[in-house]
């Protein structure tokens, strides 16, 4: 039965929906990204101490904080996008990105730092929320409270994205609903015997 759209407790459910994707999308990878980080890095530490301070683990932390594009968390968020469409299927995951975009937008017209106690090089806007005008080395923390919210959240909702594209493949229905047999199949025959 379809959900009566006129409803208060509908639109009420489906904010809060939203609500729940829009952080899981933006702050929600952000920390999940960073605990990952975190561990890594002290397992490391609590095998081999001097691996703990390699080149490899400083590489890990300008990937994760330094680089203007935020790799890992992008990869995470389309992770999650993927997984959550899958097993959820909100369509509200596809817009997650309208906020933090807004947000970006805002800050770039209007706050040329956002970080006044900032050490890094005047830089223009673009520069300094899109390039290496902004780094958290150089205590400039824009990237990280309005870039990189945008970005885990734009890649949250391409992972949604792929996956209900690949809900909607007739090839992909084909398959589960095989699947969806033969697990009931075997499950029947548990039971008579």
């Amino acid at each position: 039965m379809p959900p009566n759209k006129r409803s208060g407790a509908y639109w009420v459910s489906s904010a809060l929906v939203f609500v729940m994707h829009q952080i899981i999308g933006t702050e929600g990878v952000v920390w999940l990204t960073t605990l990952g980080v975190f561990l890594l890095r002290s397992s490391v530490r609590e095998v081999h101490e001097p691996w703990g301070n390699s080149a490899l683990i400083r590489g890990m932390h300008l990937l994760s904080t330094n680089t203007p594009f935020f790799p890992i968390q992008i990869a995470v968020g389309a992770y999650l996008g993927w997984k959550l469409y899958l097993r959820w299927v909100h369509r509200s995951m596809l817009w997650v990105w309208i906020l933090p975009g807004a947000l970006l937008t805002y800050a770039v017209i209007a706050i040329p730092t956002f970080s006044p106690w900032s050490t890094s090089p005047e830089t223009g806007p673009l520069s300094h929320y899109f390039g290496w005008g902004c780094q958290a080395d150089f205590r400039c923390y824009d990237q990280l409270t309005f870039t990189q919210p945008f970005y885990t959240s734009v890649a949250y909702s391409v992972g949604a994205l792929w996956a209900s594209r690949r809900l909607r493949n007739p090839r992909y229905v084909k398959d589960r609903q095989h699947d969806l047999k033969e697990n009931r199949g075997g499950q029947e025959e548990r039971r008579s015997a």
